[in-house]
């Protein structure tokens, strides 16, 4: 399965200490160079720059011919959806709601977000979601309306009790 990644479902996953379900779940992951450039930019968390100098094999960079260009998007997500369509992968991991819009209605690509991806693998046994849930909500800066976590602890609930 090929998967690309924007920055943020990376960075979040890095900084809960859960990244390591994406090379159980996907086994390789696929980011654009704005991505790689932008998880060691001034700004991004220590801890993510310093998973990123030391990353794993899993993680590949690749560069983008001829990227699209959305206005209201960063170079990131933009890369990464142009990437994905390149590459035709199976899912595009981004966090942002109108990167997200833009990719799934006029690119017809799959995505989820990290908010999915947490459920996804809590719901195959990889990591204790509102353990999980609660330190994305507190060790970070994720910001998702409250009713939208409890809707994906009710779909964890719904997936393992049926």
């Amino acid at each position: 399965m090929l998967v690309i990644s924007d920055t943020s479902p990376l960075n979040y996953l890095i900084l809960i200490d859960a990244v390591a379900v994406l090379a159980t779940m996907y086994q390789r992951v696929v980011i654009p160079t704005a991505v790689a450039d932008e998880l060691s930019a001034p700004g991004t968390p220590a801890k993510t720059k310093r998973w990123f100098v030391n990353r794993p094999s899993w993680l590949e960079v690749h560069s983008v011919l001829n990227p699209s260009f959305y206005p209201e998007l960063d170079a990131g997500e933009s890369q990464a959806i142009t990437l994905a369509k390149q590459l035709h992968a199976n899912l595009l991991l981004i966090d942002e709601r109108r990167a997200t819009q833009i990719a799934r209605e006029l690119e017809n690509l799959p995505t989820t977000g990290t908010l999915g991806l947490l459920l996804d693998a809590a719901t195959l046994g990889l990591l204790d979601l509102p353990l999980t849930l609660s330190r994305l909500q507190n060790e970070t800066t994720f910001y998702a309306p409250s009713t939208l976590y409890e809707q994906i602890l009710q779909e964890h609930q719904r997936r393992t009790h049926s």
